[in-house]
């Protein structure tokens, strides 16, 4: 084994960088195994009511957010996580796993098929239950680590320890809005990153004025994100 010269090194925290342009994230492309790429969590287990769940990825001056590497992980219908310490909660199903992944396309669109997650109880704690929510983690080029943020139901309670400590524009901004029913129940929501394309991307696709004449409204308010402990 090497040793290193500690009289010589100078020992100090790495510094963070981008990944830069031309990289496909998580290896992620057209070609990837279904067990990389994995945006329908239904398709090994679970129960309950099956939904779509889409949007957009955009950069604050409204470039699409192309080749973002998007992870979710969310309970099951009855509210459980598939994690150790659930294992004991009789509803508690190791078939459905929770954890989906998925990559924008050129026009910063993502879509996910998954069973619409129960509220999350915890009997020892009721304070610290919370509404139904899927948990997202968005990973791009242009930015150094990962962000992560919630997203609500319209149509459930969407009101626990968490979004009380939102402004009621923050709240609104990850609320999940129901758009359609044929099939199964549609919710989209659109993710504003705080940065311009350029600076996010490292690699935008389109011009300036194709970004103008996208339908999204232009400058809407940036994306709460959470802290990741």
């Amino acid at each position: 084994m090497a040793k290193i010269n500690k009289t010589d090194a100078a020992f100090g925290k790495t510094p963070q960088q981008t990944v830069g342009p031309y990289v496909t994230l998580g290896l992620l492309n057209k070609f990837s195994n279904r067990d990389e790429l994995n945006n329908d969590l239904t398709e090994k287990g679970g129960s309950g009511e099956k939904i779509i769940i889409e949007g957009n990825i955009m950069a604050s001056d409204n470039y699409p957010m192309f080749n973002v590497m998007v992870e979710i992980w969310q309970a099951n219908s009855k509210g459980v996580f598939n994690h150790r310490i659930d294992h004991d909660n009789p509803d508690y199903d190791p078939s459905f796993v929770g954890f989906g992944r998925a990559i924008t396309n050129r026009m910063g669109h993502f879509e996910f098929k998954t069973f619409k997650p129960g509220p999350t109880k915890y009997s020892n704690h009721f304070e610290d239950s919370e509404a139904p929510h899927i948990m997202m983690i968005i990973h791009s080029r242009g930015v150094a680590h990962p962000l992560a943020t919630r997203i609500y139901f319209e149509d459930e309670n969407t009101v626990d320890d968490y979004s009380k400590t939102l402004t009621e524009q923050e709240h609104q901004g990850i609320t999940a809005k129901k758009v359609g029913s044929a099939g199964m129940n549609r919710y989209h929501i659109d993710i504003v990153l705080d940065g311009t394309g350029k600076e996010l991307l490292n690699e935008p696709l389109i011009t300036d004025q194709q970004a103008k004449d996208l339908k999204e409204e232009i400058h809407r308010p940036v994306t709460h994100l959470f802290v990741i402990d």
